[in-house]
């Protein structure tokens, strides 16, 4: 059911977002994209005539191959919904999924059982620097914390000054520019990373509506 956005349950005191308990509490992993929140690779996890007969994760690989990125050695997924990306590519690639949700994890493991998981958080990726040559994140930015335009962070105000950045218009994306850091540190030399998430690039963050749980 959609809820009202100015429901608190998953945010701190000053009013950010902190779906950090709302991930360790998902129960029904197996409905769980059908019933509360849905994602592209999810839609299209069968194979479709649209998609060449194939199904979202095979298409994405075929075309990220076509771009040259390294997509036929190791990968980490970050955040792996239910599985279906990794099932539809694991079997030829080593792959290490990354979740904070127990439920998904093993749900994750019944659907792809070729690849391993680990329980851990996105912003802080239990991986060595500069050892992974392919990471995908797929949409998982909007799930990480936002703070609320005018609120004084010192984690905010610390990336807006390495930045050289003003403040930006409406939500700061913390723990989208958390991962994007990680991501950096952890990226071998020649690497690649794919992250993607709903949104417009030249509009300002703002929250979604539609979920039982607030993504910004």
């Amino acid at each position: 059911q959609p809820r009202a956005v100015g429901h608190a349950a998953e945010r701190g005191d000053d009013g950010r977002t902190t779906l950090g308990d709302w991930h360790h509490a998902i129960g029904d992993a197996a409905t769980h994209f059908d019933r509360v929140e849905t994602t592209i690779a999810h839609v299209w996890a069968r194979p479709h005539p649209a998609l060449g007969g194939v199904p979202y994760g095979a298409r994405l690989r075929a075309r990220l191959r076509e771009r040259g990125l390294p997509v036929d050695g190791p990968a980490l997924e970050v955040g792996c919904g239910d599985g279906e990306l990794a099932r539809d590519w694991a079997p030829e690639a080593p792959w290490l999924r990354l979740d904070l949700s127990p439920a998904l994890l093993r749900r994750q493991a019944e659907v792809a059982p070729t690849t391993a998981g680990v329980l851990a958080d996105a912003v802080h990726l239990p991986v060595r620097d500069g050892s992974v040559p392919f990471l995908l994140s797929n949409e998982v930015l909007a799930d990480l914390t936002s703070v609320p335009a005018g609120r004084d962070d010192p984690a905010v105000r610390a990336f807006l000054a390495e930045l050289g950045a003003e403040a930006p218009q409406g939500w700061a994306n913390l723990g989208a520019w958390q991962l994007v850091a990680e991501v950096a540190r952890v990226l071998a030399p020649g690497g690649a990373a794919v992250l993607t998430e709903f949104g417009a690039p030249d509009e300002a963050p703002a929250e979604a509506v539609q979920l039982d749980h607030p993504e910004v």
